[in-house]
């Protein structure tokens, strides 16, 4: 289980990982090098992440994100009959959480 509180701080952390473009610093640039995608990145961050690939964190994510429906304003309905439906929508839903705090806190 992960609380509202949990969810939000680390939606917080992977924002400003994401801002980090500073190749010394501490977020995406001096993890993936100077010629990476930042989009690439919080993709393949938010695939490996914990919250995600757990089913029961998933639901969890889908519960607490301002983005619950993010999948399906971005696929439409087309998604609903995937495989790991929980998990692609947490995907989708911290996609969007981390581009609006990383907007709201540039």
């Amino acid at each position: 289980m992960i609380t509202h509180q949990e969810y939000i701080k680390e939606i917080n952390t992977l924002a400003k990982w994401f801002n980090d473009t500073d190749p010394q610093g501490e977020g995406v640039a001096f993890e993936y090098g100077s010629d990476y995608d930042r989009d690439d990145a919080l993709f393949e961050t938010l695939n490996n992440h914990r919250f995600v690939i757990y089913t029961a964190y998933a639901r969890f994510v889908v519960a607490h994100s301002l983005n619950a429906n993010a999948m399906f304003e971005e696929y439409g309905d087309t998604m609903v009959h995937t495989n790991r439906l929980d998990e692609r929508r947490a995907m989708a839903a911290m996609k969007a959480d981390v581009y609006s705090e990383a907007l709201r806190i540039l």
